[in-house]
């Protein structure tokens, strides 16, 4: 989008809804590298790319950038695996005057609290929060399949995603933004009384920012995310509530900054805090016994910066640079010393593309390179110790395209496009041959109409 356009809209007050911001979606964000970003080897997860480029997705760690992205209606990052559509949502964004929107969303995104899976799990039984048997407290306190469970299987106490709603104002060039996202899940049985059980949870998360346009085209824009989580685990025999929560908590600090640089250039610092906690625990340990219990928590911190540089009309390149660290900690019963590990990106960089070619179309792409050093370690009953290390390097590539349609390019189609997706074969589209196994497309796609 042009600077020009970007300049009146902020001095007006008005909402975008012409040229450049109509064609602003998750699945662009993808094409010039933020998938990389979100997928790289396990965890953790990259705000590279979602934070520095700006985008209609950043409405979700930014919740103040709404008031640029009004009347709209999306299908984003629609990807397949062939019998269902994780991780894509739709939304609708309505402008209720020059200065406010409203936006709905609906997804079948899974989450909850402090559910991030540090590299190595130690814990290995399977755990009631997350499918596949990946590290957590539950996973560390052994839930599954506590004595005297006669469900028959692990039951999963993800949170299912029930809905957002947020809403933005503009009051001449100050922001605020608020949202709230809801998730939930419950699996019942209510009679026979012998085979009584309740298994749920819910999840809140509340998300504030606010953000400040200045001289032109400049601004600062920041975000706070707040989670709360509970869940109910109450199994036959006679109603017994094996395990109850702890904190479950969880909180995370953004912040960006778009910034005239020099001539056709910005510079765009961005940060990321985050904190979350997990917990739970045996409410009826066998007597003279210890209940079984896990604790988990995670601390994630990245900085980095990006220039938009215009070499064109029409043209932005967004090299950038960073660093991340993680740690995560997990202790549960039988264990002498907590198990910490550790993950360093230092650095990161690469680029991401943005080229309209022609009216009805942009190209775009997106690389990126992390230089990733791991530390794993483990403590165990008895005092012995295992410490493991492990520097690698991981590279993405992605690319994609825009396809506008109408008088106002009032009509949009992104795709992203994995690097599979050139090298499959017969199965460039639908990935069924890929190497993971998982069936995933290599195709992700938005569909979107703007007035």
């Amino acid at each position: 989008m042009s600077n020009r356009i970007i300049a009146v809209a902020i001095v007006s007050g008005l909402l975008l809804v012409c040229a450049g911001s109509a064609f602003a979606t998750g699945t662009r964000l993808n094409s010039m590298g933020a998938a990389g970003a979100y997928f790289v080897g396990e965890f953790p997860v990259f705000v590279t790319g979602n934070l520095a480029i700006e985008d209609e997705a950043n409405i979700f760690q930014l919740p103040a950038t709404l008031t640029k992205y009004g009347n709209r209606v999306m299908i984003d990052e629609l990807q397949g695996t062939f019998d269902t559509f994780g991780g894509a949502r739709f939304g609708i964004h309505y402008s209720i005057s020059d200065y406010t929107v409203l936006a709905v969303y609906g997804s079948n995104v899974d989450a909850g609290v402090g559910l991030g899976v540090p590299f190595g799990a130690p814990y290995q039984p399977t755990s009631p929060f997350l499918a596949g048997g990946q590290t957590s407290a539950a996973a560390a306190a052994g839930v599954g399949n506590p004595a005297g469970d006669a469900s028959g299987g692990n039951p999963d106490l993800t949170a299912d995603y029930k809905g957002s709603i947020m809403f933005a104002h503009d009051i001449g060039g100050f922001r605020f933004g608020a949202g709230i996202h809801i998730f939930g899940d419950s699996a019942k049985v209510e009679a026979p009384n012998e085979a009584i059980q309740d298994i749920g949870v819910l999840v809140m998360d509340f998300d504030l920012g606010v953000g400040f346009d200045f001289l032109g085209d400049n601004s600062l824009d920041f975000g706070i995310g707040i989670k709360f989580g509970t869940f109910d685990y109450v199994l036959p025999p006679q109603e017994k509530e094996y395990y109850g929560p702890e904190t479950n908590f969880a909180i995370d600090l953004v912040g960006r900054g778009i910034l005239n640089f020099f001539q056709g250039t910005q510079i765009i610092p961005y940060g990321h805090i985050l904190y979350e906690v997990q917990g739970l625990t045996d409410t009826d340990p066998p007597p003279g016994q210890q209940g079984q219990f896990g604790d988990y928590s995670h601390f994630g911190l990245e900085l980095g910066v990006d220039l938009k540089i215009e070499p064109f009309e029409r043209v932005y390149i967004y090299p950038g640079f960073g660093f991340r660290l993680d740690t995560w900690k997990v202790a549960a019963l039988g264990g002498n010393e907590p198990e910490i590990d550790r993950r360093l990106a230092l650095p990161y960089y690469g680029f991401g593309l943005d080229a309209r070619i022609w009216d009805w179309f942009v190209f775009r792409m997106g690389a990126r390179q992390y230089v990733l050093f791991d530390k794993e370690g483990t403590f165990v009953s008895g005092g012995t110790e295992t410490d493991t290390r492990d520097a690698k390097v991981i590279t993405t590539f992605d690319t994609g395209f825009s396809l506008i349609f109408g008088e106002n390019d009032n009509w949009i189609i992104d795709a992203h496009l994995q690097p599979e997706f050139f090298l499959n074969g017969p199965s460039i589209i639908s990935g069924n041959s890929t190497t993971d196994g998982a069936g995933h497309m290599n195709v992700d796609v938005a569909l979107k109409y703007t007035w």
